[in-house]
């Protein structure tokens, strides 16, 4: 069944992203925190066919994580010694895995309640990956055996070897290391979207919701560069985490965890806000507060509020804006980020990262084990990760992560 879902999912071109979509979130964003939009964005690929074999030297199966095909709360992920090798298509390139990532849509995706992704999703998981390249399709203009890259992979990421299309990756960055590198893709290209969607400019202020989390970290980072030093960025986090958001380039913090905090900052600061990237409102999250109905007062008149999730309502309005022309039915001012896989702007990104820029704060480094992918899975699953979670696959890959390997 892998190796059948390996061959399909990358043959599906434009219905890999509207099927998802347009299903996906009607009937199942309530319960998928990082819903179908963002999903079609990371899987779907338009690939033609024939898919071709690996070379010779590559071995035909390899060790991955890999979707459980009967999950449960606790267990998700499993370790495979033999996954298939994928194939690769003209316009994608096959990658040779030095480290990958997590985030959390990677555990949400294979649940009773969400049947469709156990067919349309590839087995292996994870989308962040950087490795070099072992092999290039004919029309894969700008790569070539041998290359250093990073992006977004079709067929998975936590595993041996990795497919990614063209135009989904980008060369690494100089002064990163490996896993800094495989830490970077989704993240990164999620908070540089959502703040380019919000019309964050030199100036600008902006307040970044859930700061101390991968996602958040590099929208603090990425804020900073697009707003400039006379600029303000605020984060809101826990206390405990509010050193690291000041050093990614807050020039403060709102501290959840005390009693009124949020709302005697919302109160103080009516209308003072270009941009809210929201990176923590989500229908499942219990222990979550929803902070737009808290924080939506410090948006100006024009202010625009962004997030990577939100309310089922929502998403069939924003995907009804994507499908049907002029329908123009989201709420006004508020926006929900469709990721899109790109290119250019993970080179962008690279560009930034060996200027000094923005650098990726790592949480924890996993080894692709048994054990690693049940510890990876835990700390995900937690909500409370500081940085982003990696997997260092092979001996080369250094890590900044501050707790062991698993």
């Amino acid at each position: 069944m892998s190796s059948l879902v390996n061959a399909i999912v990358p043959a599906l071109g434009p219905l890999a992203i509207e099927v998802p979509v347009i299903i996906g979130a009607i009937f199942f964003a309530a319960a998928l925190p990082l819903p179908a939009a963002l999903v079609a964005g990371v899987i779907g690929v338009s690939v033609p066919f024939p898919l071709i074999a690996p070379p010779e030297h590559v071995p035909a199966t390899m060790p991955a994580a890999v979707y459980a095909s009967h999950s449960s709360d606790t267990e998700v992920w499993q370790f495979s010694a033999t996954e298939p090798v994928p194939k690769l298509a003209s316009d994608t390139v096959l990658i040779k895995v030095h480290a990958a990532a997590i985030n959390p849509v990677d555990y949400k995706l294979r649940t009773p309640s969400l049947p469709l992704y156990r067919w349309v999703v590839p087995p292996t998981v994870g989308r962040d990956v950087a490795g070099t390249v072992v092999a290039a399709g004919a029309s894969c203009d700008g790569f070539t055996v041998g290359d250093e890259v990073f992006g977004i992979s079709s067929t998975g990421a936590v595993a041996e070897y990795a497919v990614a299309k063209c135009s989904a990756i980008a060369h690494k960055p100089q002064k990163l290391n490996w896993t800094q590198t495989a830490a970077a893709p989704l993240a990164a290209l999620t908070s540089l979207q959502a703040l380019k969607l919000g019309n964050l400019t030199k100036g600008g202020k902006v307040l970044v919701v859930g700061a101390s989390g991968g996602t958040g970290l590099l929208g603090v980072q990425f804020a900073r560069v697009l707003a400039g030093d006379k600029g303000t960025v605020v984060g809101v986090c826990s206390g405990r985490n509010a050193d690291t958001v000041l050093l990614a380039g807050a020039d403060a913090v709102v501290d959840y965890t005390k009693d009124d905090a949020v709302e005697a900052f919302a109160n103080s600061n009516i209308g003072q806000f270009d941009v809210v990237y929201d990176t923590v409102t989500s229908p499942d999250a219990v222990d979550d507060a929803n902070y737009e109905k808290r924080l939506q007062k410090v948006l100006h008149g024009q202010g625009q509020w962004v997030a990577i999730n939100g309310q089922l309502s929502d998403w069939v309005r924003t995907v009804a804006d994507k499908v049907v022309p002029f329908a123009n039915v989201q709420r006004e001012n508020y926006h929900l980020l469709m990721f899109k896989p790109d290119g250019p702007q993970l080179q962008q990104l690279a560009q930034w990262a060996d200027e000094g820029k923005w650098r990726p704060v790592l949480d924890s480094a996993h080894a692709l084990s048994a054990p690693g992918i049940a510890a990876a899975l835990g700390r995900q699953r937690s909500r409370r990760a500081r940085g982003k979670i990696v997997f260092q696959i092979t001996d080369d890959t250094g890590s900044d992560a501050s707790t062991e390997q698993h």
